[in-house]
């Protein structure tokens, strides 16, 4: 390696992503409460005041590392609550949003463990992290719904289809173990998740004109 080379493996940037890559290791695999930062920075190659640096201690990097899958499929879903977009365009943006962690190969695994970890074991440290980074994602799915039927607010069963229709997409990842155990063809082929976001937004797509047509008769039900 060159010194130049060397110099560019060392910036801030780089550092600070191999601090994130080796934390998502160690917590997989010990949990929050059994991670040692020292052996956070022995793995990303980082002297033991790196994490209080760049993260101010060992719980803000845990929420960081946390957060990560959320973070990405928020980026990814940046536009689909567009009102010029057409309900189909807009569910299969969602879909393809959803899906955009299931491209980080290793490192989805070891986030997979660390958030059933977190499950099974909580720290304590999270709070209501998730439900903060998850929220937004919902609302603009709740957006797209409520346009989708020609409502002006949401209700409690446009949050259940909500709800429903995320469901079909979070077993995908929560269960990708399961999924390709039972199943190892669905992921195979040329563009596994495109086939995967074709075929959800279709289905939900043929939810969503289930409910709007069942909506549609409950004022004739009770009118009888």
């Amino acid at each position: 390696m060159t010194r130049e080379d060397d110099t560019t493996e060392n910036t801030p940037e780089k550092t600070r992503e191999r601090l994130l890559d080796a934390a998502t290791r160690v917590f997989a695999e010990a949990g929050y409460k059994g991670a040692s930062t020292r052996e956070i920075c022995r793995l990303a190659g980082a002297n033991a005041a790196a994490i209080h640096y760049h993260f101010g201690d060992k719980a803000a990097l845990y929420r960081e590392v946390f957060a990560q899958p959320f973070v990405e499929v928020m980026a990814a879903s940046a536009g689909m609550d567009d009102a010029s977009l057409s309900l189909e365009q807009a569910l299969e943006r969602y879909y393809r949003s959803f899906f955009s962690p299931l491209t980080g190969g290793p490192k989805l695994e070891r986030l997979l463990r660390l958030h059933a970890r977190e499950q099974g074991e909580p720290s304590g440290v999270l709070g209501d992290l998730e439900c903060q980074t998850v929220r937004p994602h919902h609302e603009a799915l709740i957006a797209i719904l409520c346009r989708g039927m020609g409502l002006r607010t949401p209700d409690l069963e446009v949050h259940r289809l909500a709800f429903c229709l995320a469901g079909m997409a979070l077993v995908w990842i929560e269960a990708k173990a399961m999924v390709d155990a039972f199943s190892p063809g669905l992921m195979q082929g040329r563009d596994p998740i495109g086939v995967m976001a074709e075929r959800l937004t279709r289905y939900a797509v043929a939810i969503v004109e289930d409910e709007r047509v069942r909506r549609a008769a409950v004022p004739k039900k009770r009118r009888s």
